[in-house]
């Protein structure tokens, strides 16, 4: 086989009821000068099997096998083993558009740059939204990425020595936000992105097992850890002063299921993004919950909270 211009990588667990749509979403790409990286992340259910029977199918396909170590290290293990140029990511319980990965290296081919990125379509229970991540500029993607708004890999398309030359892989000490923290690394890094105004990933939130579906004390302290990782690398970046607002955007969501899963660390951790209740919760019934967020205890906080407000996916 030549070598494949871009390597798309599925980190596979427990994915045996998704994995078909997500993979033959691939296979019917449009653009086919690409490899399928699969890695079996250790998945007890017939999902490993599912990833060889496809490799049989199809020379394009490779497929490891490893000891449950989380998506980080599937990631990296499949950063690792990709010959192509660019790298795509795909969650093993979405699918994309049958002509994303032509669109978007077209994309990238026309304007010099290092990055793709689109819009995408958010499937829920009961109904499916287009969401609008397309920027005009690198800037504008890169403060919106900082302010917590969709950093994820799986709507990009990036080149590879931005992972090789930097150094760049998702850290697997964290069980949320590590998504965040590669989208900003990457966007710093890159000389030039594009996007494309148009939904070309299907992003499944049916998936009650996922970790945005299901956020723990943990994956919230790990949101803030990433915080905190980001914060320190746009300070060696010199760009903190820059990005200042944004990072206190943030703060502010990322501590957010603190307000019921630990009402007083909330209070007291980023108080400098306590500032911006005020801004975001505009309605009468909102404005109470912010003068109880600040004034009233945490039984009351935890009350009124889950009636009138829903943490910002992040």
């Amino acid at each position: 086989m030549n070598t494949p211009l871009i390597s798309i990588i599925i980190p596979v667990y427990k994915a045996e009821k998704y994995l078909h749509c997500c993979v033959d979403s691939v296979l019917a790409q449009s653009f086919t000068n690409f490899e399928l990286i699969l890695i079996d992340d250790g998945s007890p259910d017939n999902s490993g099997t599912i990833c060889d029977e496809y490799a049989k199918q199809d020379r394009r396909i490779k497929v490891f096998h490893q000891e449950n170590q989380g998506v980080s290290a599937a990631r990296n293990l499949g950063i690792e083993q990709a010959k192509g140029e660019w790298i795509a990511f795909i969650d093993s319980d979405d699918w994309v558009e049958n002509t994303m990965y032509e669109e978007m290296y077209h994309a990238v081919s026309l304007a010099n740059a290092d990055i793709a990125g689109c819009n995408f379509w958010e499937i829920l229970p009961t109904h499916a939204s287009v969401i609008n991540t397309f920027y005009t500029s690198q800037s504008l993607f890169l403060a919106d990425i900082i302010s917590s708004n969709w950093g994820v890999v799986w709507k990009l398309l990036i080149k590879k020595y931005l992972f090789t030359d930097y150094k760049i892989r998702f850290p697997q000490n964290l069980n949320g936000g590590e998504d965040y923290l590669v989208c900003v690394q990457l966007l710093v890094k890159a000389k030039q992105t594009i996007c494309i105004n148009k939904p070309l990933y299907h992003y499944n939130r049916c998936n009650g097992q996922s970790i945005i579906t299901t956020s723990t004390l943990t994956n919230t302290y790990d949101q803030i850890k990433a915080t905190d990782l980001v914060i320190y690398f746009l300070q060696k970046e010199g760009l903190l002063e820059k990005f200042s607002s944004e990072i206190k955007i943030r703060q502010f969501h990322a501590k957010l299921p603190l307000l019921t899963q630990n009402p007083k660390e909330w209070k007291k951790l980023y108080p400098q993004s306590n500032f911006l209740y005020k801004e975001l919760l505009n309605s009468p019934k909102s404005k109470l919950f912010a003068f109880l967020l600040l004034h009233c205890n945490s039984s009351l906080i935890n009350f009124f909270y889950k009636r009138l407000i829903k943490p910002k996916a992040i």
